[in-house]
């Protein structure tokens, strides 16, 4: 397990030093959302909870036009098209990280669940971002992610 976490991160890693080399390479329009995020706190906004998450391994990836997320307790890795944009963070065309399979479609939104993420397609507000800090919110969960 660590050692795939290992090259998966040195393949983010790699991806976004080519990515940051200027005219070299076509590069993205996302500026500070790009990279390597963890998910660390999500609150019930209907009843006021609070869960801490901070201790999980659970991440989200960002580059071009590409959003991944890796549960690094049990290895699941799901991937997303997404646009950020006027305050919004929509995400869709949700699939399972299966390269030998395609990486096939989605279609139990259960399985992304432990992020916070309610539907397989999701259009978040976005309540703060900085350069090392992200919370969105779906009106039902708000999710506070570090940049990593």
């Amino acid at each position: 397990m660590t050692k795939c976490f290992n090259i998966l991160f040195s393949l983010i890693a790699t991806a976004l030093l080519l990515v940051s080399c200027g005219d070299l390479l076509e590069h993205s329009q996302n500026g500070k959302l790009d990279g390597y995020w963890k998910l660390t706190t999500i609150d019930t906004l209907t009843s006021g909870g609070q869960k801490d998450v901070s201790e999980q391994s659970l991440f989200m990836a960002v580059q071009g036009k590409i959003m991944m997320l890796n549960n690094r307790n049990n290895g699941a890795e799901f991937i997303f098209q997404f646009n950020h944009s006027n305050g919004h963070l929509k995400i869709f065309d949700a699939r399972q990280s299966n390269r030998s399979k395609g990486d096939p479609l989605l279609t139990d939104p259960e399985a992304i669940s432990p992020f916070g993420f309610n539907n397989l397609e999701e259009d978040f507000t976005v309540d703060e971002f900085t350069s090392g800090k992200l919370v969105i919110n779906d009106g039902s969960f708000r999710l506070h992610f570090i940049k990593f």
